[in-house]
């Protein structure tokens, strides 16, 4: 006795354990497999890290540029005077000739210069908040990256479900035409029907299996079309079938500000990037201040009417020096075409704080449309799941009447085409509603009612 208890409780944890090993694929699961592993999403997350160092790069702008230079060279040292222009903005004279032959020697030259930019009026200072904006901006598009997956995902969810919705419609329907066949047939051979409605039925049967075998296919085929956001997904998940045919007990119908909207984040960056550049075009007219430093250690093999032709010879005669001071530069080009600028750049500031306002009308206008269909949505609904449920109970009553002889097959066909026509209504109905919440929820940034529906 022991031994039978022992091992019916033990086939029944087996039971037990294979039911909660079933996978139920919820929306919430979903979304977070469709985060970790769809490219578009990790693109973005690349483009934040690439802005943020950006930004980091820009404030190490402000330090001094140090930089250190090595020569070991070997040429003549002829002399010649004379001036000419190195560089736009500074010129060289060559002195007297010491050495009066072309001879060739060594030369060794070392020197470490420091430029720190002091004061620029604020110019890096503004570059360093544009730097700022733009890793803001590289964010909110990261999250309109999310918003769209989120948005295709469950939209792809849904169309899954009614998909499945419909290929239950038309699997129960044909199981309700092969109970009607089994009918036809009995009456047929008891005398009571005429052999022909076996055939009507048989074709009618043939009909909705067709139907059937189309709807399998297109919900095959959405189940494909979710892989691209999930991998993972396979028929081996569970759907929650009978929350698509249940509308949500309740939801929120205010609009809460849309300043955090991702889309109006994003532009709200863009335009304050272009503040900071007018600020950086206006500072650019004015000069900038350096605090110049440099230590220099050079050496030749040249001495007093002497030259020395050996490679190494650049290390004799060696002289160090140093040199410190302040620099002034000034492009003053810029005086002409940076008002210019500074004027480009500020209507490009209120164009992109205009498309900011337009952003968050259209949203604005989009919520309060969603809401006002959604509120008429969920009155047809209401209606047409009482239409299935009246068209139910009428084949039951017309099915039991012909069973007993009482009317013709064509009739109840009739009846049964009108079950059917209600039942699709009704999946079309709650397929429109559902579309309409994901409108909602995109233009809102809240998919709370799917989260706690699916």
């Amino acid at each position: 006795m022991h031994k039978v208890y022992f091992a019916g409780l033990f086939i029944m944890l087996c039971n037990l354990n294979s039911y909660s090993q079933t996978p139920v694929s919820t929306l919430q699961q979903l979304w977070k497999s469709a985060y970790a592993t769809y490219p578009d999403l990790q693109a973005k997350q690349a483009l934040v890290l690439a802005a943020s160092y950006q930004a980091q790069q820009q404030k190490r702008n402000q330090f001094p540029k140090i930089q250190l230079q090595l020569q070991q060279t070997y040429g003549t040292s002829a002399g010649n005077s004379g001036a000419f222009f190195p560089l736009p903005g500074i010129f060289n004279v060559s002195g007297n000739q010491v050495v009066n032959k072309a001879a060739a020697t060594g030369n060794a030259y070392g020197s470490v210069t420091a430029d720190w930019n002091i004061f620029q009026f604020g110019k890096e200072k503004s570059l360093s908040r544009a730097a700022v904006k733009q890793t803001g901006q590289a964010q909110a598009e990261l999250h309109i990256s999310r918003l769209q997956i989120q948005t295709a995902v469950t939209g792809l969810f849904l169309q899954l479900l009614h998909s499945t919705a419909y290929a239950d419609w038309a699997k129960r329907n044909s199981e309700r035409i092969r109970d009607l066949r089994q009918i036809t047939n009995s009456l047929a051979l008891a005398g009571i029907k005429p052999g022909a409605d076996t055939s009507l039925a048989a074709s009618t049967l043939h009909q909705a299996l067709a139907l059937a075998n189309e709807w399998d296919g297109k919900r095959d085929a959405a189940g494909y079309a979710l892989k691209e956001y999930v991998p993972d997904f396979g028929g081996n998940h569970t759907l929650q079938q009978a929350s698509f045919l249940d509308s949500p007990s309740e939801f929120s119908t205010s609009v809460d500000s849309l300043s955090t909207h991702p889309y109006v984040l994003a532009l709200q960056q863009q335009a304050g990037y272009k503040q900071e550049m007018e600020k950086v075009a206006a500072s650019k007219v004015l000069p900038s201040l350096s605090l110049l430093g440099g230590v220099s250690a050079r050496g030749s093999g040249i001495q007093d009417q002497l030259v020395s032709n050996g490679f190494y010879s650049g290390y004799k005669n060696a002289s160090q020096n140093y040199l410190v001071g302040l620099g002034i530069t000034w492009n003053l080009s810029r005086i002409y075409t940076g008002s210019l600028d500074k004027k480009k750049i500020n209507q490009q500031f209120i164009a992109a704080e205009l498309e900011v306002k337009k952003q968050q009308l259209e949203l604005n206008t989009g919520i309060n449309v969603l809401n006002a269909q959604l509120n008429a949505q969920m009155k047809k609904v209401i209606n047409t799941s009482a239409a299935v449920v009246q068209s139910e109970q009428a084949y039951r009553l017309y099915f039991t009447r012909y069973s007993n002889g009482l009317i013709d097959l064509t009739d109840l066909l009739q009846i049964q085409l009108l079950l059917q026509n209600a039942e699709r209504s009704n999946i079309e109905a709650y397929s429109q509603l559902w579309d309409q919440f994901i409108a909602r929820a995109t233009a809102m940034d809240d998919f709370s009612v799917f989260s706690t529906h699916f």
